[in-house]
């Protein structure tokens, strides 16, 4: 009987530390994911991640002279009309800065 204890905790052991594994493989794809070098960080209409709130500003006031979008609401944000999409309806964007850059983007739609 105590030879069956040790199998099953030597199974439970195994076990746990198997289960463990998958933190690692996460970190060797994170690293040589890094190591590409290449980023996703592009949305929509020329918006990023990481933007600095100066360049979304600079940018949604172009994409406004353009007529690719209007003013949203309390200057805060810009509405993107989609006619066909949403039965004239429209979609509004804005944009939360942390440091100076921007870290989240929302997006509201309506129709």
């Amino acid at each position: 009987m105590n030879r069956m204890k040790w199998i099953v905790l030597t199974i439970v052991v195994a076990l746990v530390v198997g289960g463990c594994s998958p933190g690692k493989t996460y970190e060797r794809k994170l690293k040589r994911e890094l190591a590409s070098g290449v980023r996703y960080d592009s949305l929509f209409m020329g918006i990023s991640l990481g933007m600095t709130e100066e360049a979304f500003y600079k940018h949604c006031w172009k994409l406004n002279d353009d007529s690719l979008v209007k003013q949203g609401t309390s200057n805060m944000s810009v509405e993107y009309s989609i006619k066909e999409e949403l039965n004239d309806g429209w979609i509004q964007i804005c944009s939360r800065f942390r440091a100076k850059q921007t870290f989240t983007v929302c997006a509201q739609r309506s129709g």
